[in-house]
């Protein structure tokens, strides 16, 4: 991640001595010396961003280098932003003659020497304490022999990597497809697993089913996770249940939702998806609607998705939670294999040698049966040439111990996101800044990060098509979900799992890159210390949409 702030911060420098060059006077030589000495320092910053994990010393180094690459970026910018109101207001001439020009120059030359001296003694800290002894040699997570490869994934459908849960599909269906002789209105079938298990993918494939949907007068998938409002919840299946914009609901509170969705579960036979519920209470408050026509009207379907136990057994004490397990390890190398020649899938025989295959095997072993980590591991190894000696770099190269519980996939997925290009870990990192489960519009992506700087210019390529190609790999290698895609086949909304979106803010916050309001450990005294920021709304607060500073 510090090569890329250096590498953004390279990349300002020079357009600045290259557009700029008549405003920048005497303090062009401290830019172009500032300029040159980073893109030697830049030479060094992938092999220390990597091992920054295993050595405190390298951490620190590399912590420094990216502050530092900040502040000389903000000065930068308060500098430019001086000559563009004068350039607006068609003064530059005159502003270039005046004293608060020579003013803002000496000021700009001042913590340009500044910069210099930081970097001079970061530079000298580097050899003083022996960090220079941990950059050489071969790189560990992101190797240098992956092959460059650019894919062109059938963009039309959107494919759901799913293995071994083909029984699962056929039992759940068949629940919720069944008539109840009984006179109960509201049956709660509950899929149960720790994060990274498939709840989601298995709930979907189940959803998807035209056999399901026809069963039923109407359908709605909602994403509930930790951070939701009610009100959004209840307008979301309303919408998708009566086939009426959502916005036609915004303006009405909460009962009114309710007396609406009631009254259509009255009428009609709907099923609904309510994924990721993590308290009972939630259940509570989102099963109002279904019991205001308890004794009278259809029969209704809920398929839940949960990580706890208790709130299956409290959404319906009758029915038995369906608990997923680990995969087995033929169902687990299925997985990964289907994962790393997904774009050969058309071919009957896929030729690998044995100790390729022993290898992935390997690998595939310390995912410890977790789909999550298998997919995202084979991601990874997509991007690498099948080589025996590549691969077993990967397997040498982090601490395989998986931790207990829910964060037990969390060394595969770091590993991943080290892996991953510079220009793509500040894409990555960017989805931290987002709520759980929330459904982010490309087109609005690709405002973001370009103002943000992060994208390359890639010869006559528009950076609506770059941002595009950055969105496909990141989905190619696991590390996104693509929820929906436009006709032409692009995306245009894309999701981070939960576990996924953890190592981003993790990643993210360590470097001081984002912050979200209203957490555990966000103080007003910390928030000047972060260069983004993070509003979400709660269940009390009235904005729609997350709003990011």
């Amino acid at each position: 991640m510090a090569e890329g702030a250096v590498s953004s911060l390279i990349c300002k420098l020079g357009s600045l001595l290259l557009e700029e060059a008549n405003f920048l006077g005497g303090v062009k030589t401290q830019i172009l010396s500032l300029h040159d000495e980073l893109e030697w320092i830049n030479s060094f910053l992938r092999d220390a961003d990597e091992k920054r994990r295993s050595n405190r010393r390298v951490n620190l180094w590399v912590s420094q280098v990216k502050s530092l690459a900040f502040d000389a970026e903000d000065i930068i910018d308060l500098y430019m932003l001086q000559i563009v109101r004068q350039r607006q207001r068609n003064m530059v001439k005159r502003f270039m003659g005046s004293s608060k020009y020579l003013f803002t120059l000496h000021m700009l030359g001042k913590e340009m020497e500044d910069i210099n001296r930081r970097i001079e003694k970061i530079s000298a800290n580097k050899l003083k304490y022996g960090v220079e002894a941990f950059e050489t040699g071969e790189t560990s997570a992101r190797l240098d022999d992956g092959l460059e490869r650019k894919r062109k994934r059938d963009t039309m459908e959107e494919e759901v990597d799913v293995v071994g849960f083909e029984k699962d599909i056929e039992k759940l269906a068949t629940l919720l497809k069944q008539e109840e002789e009984s006179d109960r209105q509201l049956l709660v079938v509950s899929i149960v697993g720790m994060g990274g298990l498939g709840k989601t993918t298995l709930a979907k494939k189940v959803y998807d089913r035209s056999d399901v949907k026809n069963t039923f007068d109407s359908c709605a998938w909602i994403y509930v996770s930790q951070e939701y409002r009610i009100k959004d919840l209840l307008s979301g299946a309303i919408a998708q249940l009566m086939m009426h914009p959502k916005k036609e609901f915004e303006t009405k509170d909460e009962e009114e939702l309710v007396k609406i969705l009631s009254g259509h579960l009255k009428e009609k036979r709907c099923m609904i998806v309510f994924d990721d519920v993590w308290k009972g209470e939630d259940w509570d408050r989102l099963k109002v609607a279904f019991l205001a026509h308890q004794g009278e009207g259809k029969q209704q379907r809920v398929l839940l998705t949960t990580r706890n136990v208790e709130v299956a057994k409290h959404a319906d004490p009758l029915i038995a939670p369906y608990e997923l397990g680990l995969l087995g390890d033929k169902k687990s190398f299925e997985l990964f294999s289907k994962k790393v020649f997904q774009y050969e899938a058309r071919i009957e025989e896929r030729s690998y040698s044995e100790d390729l295959e022993d290898v992935g095997r390997k690998l595939v072993a310390r995912c410890d049966g977790l789909p999550l980590a298998i997919v995202v591991l084979g991601g990874l190894l997509s991007t690498k040439e099948r080589t025996p000696s590549v691969w077993n770099k990967v397997l040498q190269s982090v601490n395989w111990q998986l931790n207990e519980g829910p964060q037990q996939c969390m060394d595969i997925l770091a590993l991943s996101y080290t892996d991953l290009p510079y220009y793509l870990q500040s894409c990555f990192l960017y989805f931290g800044l987002y709520p759980e489960d929330y459904e982010i519009s490309s087109e609005k992506l690709i405002r973001l990060w370009v103002a943000e700087g992060f994208i390359q210019h890639r010869g006559e390529e528009t950076m609506e098509d770059t941002v595009e190609e950055y969105l496909e790999e990141l989905i190619d290698r696991s590390m996104i979900q693509a929820a929906s895609r436009r006709p032409d086949g692009g995306v245009e909304k894309c999701r981070i799992h939960d576990l996924l979106r953890d190592l981003a803010v993790s990643e993210a916050k360590k470097d001081k890159l984002l912050e979200i309001y209203g957490t555990s450990n966000c103080s007003a005294s910390s928030l000047s210390r972060f260069r983004r920021l993070a509003i979400h709304p709660n269940n009390n607060e009235s904005p729609r949409e997350a709003e990011i500073k």
